[in-house]
C-alpha cells in the first residue's frame, strides 16, 4: 500500500490553510485533490516564488500570477472556491481615516472587485 504523501499532491500553503487535506477545484468539472503540505509561507509572493522553483503546487490569487500564466511559467487548473484569500489595508492613525485613506480604500475595493470578478 502506498503512503498518503505519495498519493497526495505536494503543495505550498499559507499558515491559515493548516489542516486541509484536499483542494476542491472547479472548472469544466469539480475535482477533489488530496494534498500534502510540504512548505508553509506567510506571503503570496513567497508562495509564488517557491512554486516557480518547483517545490509544489499552490493556490494563488490570479492578480499575483497573471504574468506567469501568460508567459507559461505557471498553469491554472481552475478555481479553488472553498477558501477565499484576504487582503488587509492597515493605517496607523488612531482617529477616523482621513479623506486620502478613504479614497485609497475605495480605489482598492473597486480595483480588486474588477480584477476578481
Amino acid at each position: 500500500m502506498r503512503s498518503q504523501s505519495r498519493q497526495s499532491l505536494p503543495v505550498i500553503t499559507r499558515a491559515s490553510s493548516v489542516g486541509r487535506s484536499t483542494w476542491r477545484i472547479t472548472g469544466t468539472t469539480v475535482k477533489e485533490i488530496p494534498i500534502q503540505t510540504v512548505l508553509q509561507l506567510p506571503l503570496f509572493t513567497m508562495i509564488r516564488d517557491a512554486t516557480l522553483t518547483g517545490l509544489g503546487a499552490a493556490t494563488l490569487p490570479r492578480l499575483i500570477v497573471t504574468d506567469d500564466l501568460t508567459a507559461g511559467r505557471l498553469v491554472s487548473w481552475g478555481a479553488v472556491t472553498d477558501h477565499p484569500s484576504e487582503l488587509w489595508a492597515l493605517y496607523t492613525s488612531r482617529r477616523l481615516p482621513s479623506a486620502k485613506v478613504k479614497a485609497f480604500m475605495n480605489f482598492l475595493e473597486t480595483a480588486f472587485r474588477k480584477a476578481w470578478s
